[in-house]
């Protein structure tokens, strides 16, 4: 019987299976910052060695240690593990996909097999210990890991083995990071609604710029849909899926279907699918769930108070013509024109930026993107703007462009939507009608 554990400065893996005639030996490599290989003499050997779990690519837990109240181990700092889970032991009674969504729902995730294999979760309850115990590792052959609840010293035999995912009741032991995962509301890369919460007439909740829906397209929609069928239809309602962070701030709840008790998709990724929370976030149920696309949720769906998107945004072309309009072509430009006494005003210095988009479009034009404005296409137009700021359409990355009302060497400033003292002049672009245009 032997257990061995070395260490190396390189990121590589190692699987060996070899057999004796009454041991067999399995290497099990996990790949940190260093690489520890842990060689463990089995008198029961699984009939598939496992594969090797990059332990930099597991899915943090979306609550930290301290937040949970698990304690870390003298040599391991960076993780802790529980057995009772929201008060209630799980022996030899759970289904893979059940652990790894009683673990979810605590806030923390399914251990790695070598965290299990390096005492992680030892003592901590539940009499689990000699058990097996459901891992975040997996086979060669694709099957599920189970690891032992412990090994204990001197007796490192058949504390491997794997299995079916879907034909075994195993015990459960949970693990958190001491750095939990993070979300922001909403993530930097996500897409903003296709329409405004104003167009969609959903309420913006207090201190919040999101606004939520139960009914996106006028039903409910109670489990029965997948992630991608309830990505779907809050894209058709004009919305988009909400962030776990939004629903955690409960920005959809009480919004009809009854659906405060039921779990809804998020538009964030898991380990085995997307992340769910309930439809209305309380003490008792703070925490969310990681859970296979294909699994039948309900559906809630946000949308935010500046939205971007042809309808709500930028126009490819203002309503009235400048021929209808009456405004010139000006500098050079022959199928934009710009203009700045709208419907007979000046609009200087005092303007946000969805006043702005009113102003022109109601007028029957549009804002002028930061290009046109550079062009010159309503330079000299009045009510001197030519050297303020000029709100514009193109987009920048904490909102839209501001720029002087002609061309100048002073580059544009992305000025963000919320802010309320953003207020900026207004000058109002068109198009040439498109039969002009043919001729």
């Amino acid at each position: 019987k032997t257990q061995t554990t070395t260490t190396s400065t390189q990121t590589t893996t190692t699987e060996t299976q070899s057999t004796t005639s009454t041991h067999t030996t399995t290497t099990v490599s996990v790949t940190e910052t260093n690489v520890v290989t842990r060689t463990i003499t089995t008198s029961k050997a699984p009939s598939s060695t496992l594969t090797s779990v990059d332990t930099s690519r597991v899915k943090l837990s979306s609550r930290s240690c301290q937040e949970l109240g698990w304690a870390s181990k003298e040599g391991s700092p960076t993780v802790c593990a529980e057995s009772k889970l929201l008060g209630t032991c799980h022996r030899a009674s759970s289904s893979l996909q059940q652990a790894q969504q009683l673990c979810a729902e605590a806030g923390a995730r399914l251990c790695t097999a070598d965290e299990l294999l390096s005492d992680v979760a030892k003592g901590s309850g539940c009499s689990l210990n000699k058990k097996w115990i459901w891992t975040a590792s997996t086979c060669e052959d694709g099957r599920a890991a189970l690891a032992k609840g412990s090994v204990i010293e001197g007796e490192d035999e058949g504390v491997l083995k794997c299995v079916e995912n879907n034909k075994s009741l195993e015990s459960v032991r949970c693990c958190a990071d001491v750095a939990p995962v993070t979300t922001t509301a909403p993530p930097a890369e996500a897409i903003l609604s296709g329409k405004s919460c104003t167009q969609l007439g959903w309420q913006i909740k207090e201190e919040s710029k999101v606004c939520g829906a139960s009914k996106p397209i006028g039903e409910c929609n109670r489990e029965s849909s997948s992630f991608a069928q309830a990505e779907e239809t809050c894209k058709l309602g004009g919305g988009r899926l909400c962030t776990q962070q939004e629903l955690a701030n409960n920005v959809a709840s009480a919004t009809g279907c009854g659906l405060d008790k039921q779990l809804v998709w998020s538009s964030e990724e898991c380990s085995i699918g997307h992340w769910a929370r309930y439809g209305k976030t309380t003490k008792d149920n703070d925490a969310s769930v990681c859970l296979p696309s294909n699994t039948p949720l309900s559906v809630r769906c946000c949308a935010d108070e500046f939205a971007v998107s042809n309808d709500d945004i930028q126009t490819t072309r203002s309503k009235n013509s400048c021929s209808s309009l009456g405004w010139e072509y000006v500098n050079g430009n022959t199928l934009v024109c710009g203009a700045s006494r709208i419907s007979g005003s000046c609009h200087k210095d005092t303007i946000n930026f969805m006043e702005a988009k009113g102003i022109c479009e109601s007028a029957g034009g549009r804002l002028c993107t930061a290009e046109e404005i550079d062009s010159n296409v309503a330079r000299n137009t009045g009510c001197s703007l030519d050297k303020g700021f000029i709100w514009t359409s193109s987009e920048c990355e904490n909102g839209f462009l501001v720029t002087h009302g002609k061309k100048s060497k002073t580059a544009p400033m992305c000025q963000s939507v919320s802010d309320d003292n953003a207020n900026f002049s207004v000058r109002c672009c068109a198009d040439k009608d498109i039969l002009e245009q043919a001729s």
